[in-house]
């Protein structure tokens, strides 16, 4: 069942807007015309600061190297030369089905959604090879100019199905070391109202009022993620999700941020779940760093696996881990970054999910308004050894999705059908 109360938290964030670092260019002239409307400007926007919120959790900054399983190298991002987004090749729908096999044409995808045109509602976007985004700066889909107008915001977010098709996105890469990414910092856009931005692969996908069942992401798997922003959300695969349902992802790489306020998690930024089941058999690598983040600011959450997310009755994450490594000018967590709404068992909420306890003793940042839980739930908590156990992870299925494997994925579980 939908619990609308939900929203309350999140109705703010999805009125402000997603994220990319301009205006797509593309040969359809629906798609420049509708982005040549984000000269205009708007006036109605939500605060955040009308919720006051309890701040939990680890005040460690660094941890400790000794405890840490180590991780897959990263190698350090190449030179960007160029976006995406700047060369663009149109897809054809087949029998609702737009099929991807390059760059260029998954580029396509988010300057149609960017525009504001929901062309992918009730279709699907299938990935038919895997896709190296090596050498040019990746534009997010559902990622509007900040100064677009709002009716172009409120369209400028993916809905229908996003099916990976078991393919994997490589080298996926917003913003460098040297140069992070300016697009989807707060702005102020009038007294005590701001806009804000998400950047990943999808910068914010379904919509207000939707359920999981309208958008889905699934069957996708993003390798050597390098992000530099300082976006106000960030998630190597989405930077929010609202009220979308994600299953059989991973992520591997590095996300830095660099705005004082900001959430941020290795597979999903923002996650608003409806009181609904939005996230399944899917886990992140991820390292983070918040570089200039504020522990004092009402929206700092970093995250190993989702920055932020509410959660109520209903089972709302299952069968997920995340073993990251996190570092965190204040506060955060394994687990979570923050969740709002919250029940008072999490075991209702967050089922046979857990994170590495040897990065992070702590699950979740802050939760709810008043409630503070045990930060070392052992319901959420387990060893580097224990991660690297079938036994531990009851309840999964291990014949048809999951595989576990000393010589594969530096011996964690992994999704057998990639």
């Amino acid at each position: 069942m939908k619990t609308k109360a939900l929203s309350i938290l999140f109705v703010l964030t999805i009125l402000q807007g997603c994220g990319s670092a301009s205006g797509p260019n593309s040969s359809s002239s629906d798609i420049a015309n509708t982005v040549n409307e984000s000269t205009q400007t708007e006036s109605s926007y939500s605060s955040p600061n009308d919720i006051d919120t309890l701040q939990l959790g680890s005040d460690s900054t660094e941890p400790d190297d000794s405890l840490i399983s180590p991780e897959p190298s990263v190698a350090a991002p190449i030179e960007l030369n160029g976006n995406w987004i700047d060369s663009v090749s149109e897809v054809s729908e087949k029998d609702g089905v737009f099929e991807i096999f390059t760059p260029e044409e998954l580029a396509w995808v988010a300057a149609t959604v960017n525009s504001g045109q929901p062309l992918f509602a009730g279709k699907t976007v299938k990935l038919m090879e895997n896709i190296d985004l090596a050498g040019k700066e990746w534009t997010s889909i559902g990622a509007p100019p900040m100064d677009a107008p709002m009716s172009v915001m409120m369209r400028s977010t993916f809905t229908g199905i996003f099916d990976g098709n078991y393919k994997t996105i490589k080298n996926l890469s917003i913003g460098t070391e040297d140069n992070p990414d300016q697009y989807g910092k707060r702005i102020e856009v009038g007294e005590n109202m701001f806009r804000n931005g998400y950047v990943g692969l999808f910068g914010t996908c379904g919509g207000f009022g939707g359920s999981a069942g309208d958008t889905v992401i699934k069957n996708l798997g993003l390798e050597n993620v390098s992000i530099h922003s300082v976006a106000n959300g960030i998630g190597a695969l989405i930077g929010q999700s609202w009220g979308a349902y994600t299953e059989n992802c991973y992520s591997t790489g590095v996300i830095k941020a660099y705005s004082p306020e900001i959430t941020a998690g290795g597979l999903i930024g923002d996650m608003v779940a409806w009181d609904e089941l939005s996230l399944k058999n899917s886990y992140s690598t991820v390292n983070l760093y918040n570089i200039n983040g504020d522990p004092n600011m009402f929206f700092t959450g970093i995250g190993g696996l989702i920055g932020s997310t509410s959660v109520g009755n209903e089972p709302v994450i299952v069968n997920c881990y995340a073993t990251g490594r996190i570092s965190s000018a204040g506060k955060n967590g394994g687990l979570l970054g923050g969740i709002s709404n919250n029940n008072s068992s999490f075991e209702q909420s967050i089922v046979n999910t857990f994170h590495n306890k040897d990065n992070d003793p702590y699950f979740v940042e802050r939760v709810g308004f008043f409630q503070k839980p045990d930060p070392n739930l052992a319901v959420f908590a387990r060893s580097t050894v224990e991660l690297r156990t079938q036994s531990t992870f009851v309840g999964w299925d291990f014949a048809n999705i999951w595989a576990i494997d000393a010589s594969k994925n530096n011996g964690f579980p992994y999704l057998s059908s990639f």
